[in-house]
This record gives C-alpha cells, structure tokens and sequence, in this order.
C-alpha cells in the first residue's frame, strides 16, 4: 500500500522528512506479502517483516532514485533478505 504522498527513502534517512511508522505504512502490505509467501507461519512472516524493515531503514540512504524506483528497491531488498531469513532458518533445523 502507498500512501498518496510517495515517501522518499533517502530523504527519510538523509532528512528525516518522515518516521519509521510512515514508511511501515507506505510499503508494510508489499513487505507482508513478500514474507507471507517464504514463511509456514504467521510469526515467521511477522519477524521477517521487522527484520526487512529493519534492514531498509539502514539502507535507506544508499538508495538514489536516480537508479531505480523506490518500490522496486523495496521489493529487491525484501525478497533478498527473506531468502537470506528462510536459508538460515533451514540450516538451523
């Protein structure tokens, strides 16, 4: 979900124009789905979502939109990060 503003991730992170609650906001049903789909459970796809969200809000200043649209990185960095999560996940079973 987007909300009607498109939020800038750099210029959240560079700026602080926007909270971690705003950008949860604009992309947590695309973060959700991501990881509803690599996880068996509910609270598997509730941490993988903290942990992409995590993991986007550190990299927030090294995306430029000059290289690519904002959801684009977000869906490239979710996806990674969740394969990451599950392949952990089965190394530990």
């Amino acid at each position: 979900m987007r909300t009607e503003e498109s939020f800038k991730m750099h210029d959240a992170a560079v700026n602080g124009h926007r909270t971690f609650e705003n950008y949860v906001a604009a992309y947590g049903d695309l973060v959700w789905a991501i990881a509803k789909r690599f996880t068996k459970t509910a609270e598997e796809a509730e941490q993988a979502t903290s942990d992409i969200f995590f993991d986007l809000w550190n990299c927030a200043d090294k995306f430029h939109t000059s290289d690519m649209d904002e959801r684009c990185f977000i869906y490239a960095v979710a996806r990674c990060r969740i394969r990451n999560i599950v392949g952990d996940q089965s190394k530990q079973v």
